[in-house]
């Protein structure tokens, strides 16, 4: 049974390697599509993105505009203003609700 064994192993192993020309050469036809896949697909990303690069360039060139610092000093001055009137105005609607709950207090207390 152990010669049986090993015959039926003989047999297995040199079924595969006759087979594995065939097997080597499916693999690498396999492989060989998958780069030429791979590679056209990089060839039409790269394409895409040089498209895009031509196409962003002179638009950003057309937006730069230069910085004026007096308009940059009148921006931030706004908006200082701005934030002083919010707080301003937190301020009063607070010393508002203040008044308003001493008023109603009083007037409890009247009654």
């Amino acid at each position: 049974t152990k010669r049986t064994s090993l015959a039926i192993k003989d047999d297995i192993t040199l079924r595969s390697l006759k087979e594995s020309p065939t097997c080597l050469k499916e693999s690498k036809e396999a492989l060989q599509a998958g780069l030429e896949g791979v590679a056209s697909q990089a060839t039409t990303t790269l394409e895409r993105l040089q498209l895009l690069k031509r196409s962003v360039v002179p638009t950003s060139q057309n937006t730069i505009k230069p910085v004026n610092p007096a308009e940059v000093a009148k921006e931030a001055f706004l908006k200082d203003i701005a934030k002083a009137k919010e707080a301003f105005d937190q301020e009063m609607a607070l010393r508002h609700a203040d008044v308003v709950k001493q008023y109603v207090g009083a007037c409890i207390d009247l009654f």
